[in-house]
């Protein structure tokens, strides 16, 4: 369990830092919308436990 943790809150902190950049959210917005939505939502579900 607390490996599983620690992996979520390094996933969280990669993808917070991806999404940061703004030409890889367009990219993302314009080929793979179902991907940069998911990922903010992993975001946001890790920002509301803390």
């Amino acid at each position: 369990m607390q490996n599983d943790t620690l992996n979520l809150v390094l996933c969280c902190g990669f993808l917070s830092r991806l999404l940061d950049n703004g030409k890889i959210v367009r990219f993302l917005s314009t080929r793979y919308p179902e991907y940069l939505d998911g990922f903010q939502k992993i975001i946001a579900a890790n920002s509301l436990n803390a």
